[in-house]
């Protein structure tokens, strides 16, 4: 079968959950493997293909503005070079914030109905 990928954003981690494409909405199933239900969930991605990528970045930033995470300069360009559709390289020390890149990221291409991995 083809294989998608469904991706949940629960800060402080990003859980991927693989699963064989069916009628079933991939993020739903993942967010249910996991425990977590739709009021649980405050960064659920908008239906593909009903937003842009700027409207997924403001999104995306009042969500972690609203966790209160103060972003270092370097994910905060780099989160916005990803919102603008362009390609990353990120290369900083363990513990600055690499992962919430790679949560924005997969939530932008959940957002555009794309495949992250």
């Amino acid at each position: 079968g083809v294989v998608a990928a469904a991706t949940v954003l629960r800060w402080p981690r990003a859980v991927a959950m693989v699963s064989v494409a069916g009628t079933r909405d991939l993020r739903q199933e993942a967010m249910e493997e996991i425990g977590i239900g739709a009021t649980d969930y405050p960064l659920r991605p908008p239906p593909p293909g009903t937003t842009t990528c700027d409207q997924l970045y403001d999104n995306f930033m009042q969500y972690v503005e609203g966790l209160g995470i103060e972003l270092y300069p370097a994910q905060e360009e780099a989160i916005m070079e990803v919102f603008d559709q362009k390609s990353v390289v990120l290369n900083t020390p363990t513990g600055s914030g690499k992962s919430l890149v790679a949560a924005a990221m997969h939530y932008k291409a959940l957002g555009l109905g794309r495949r992250s991995v």
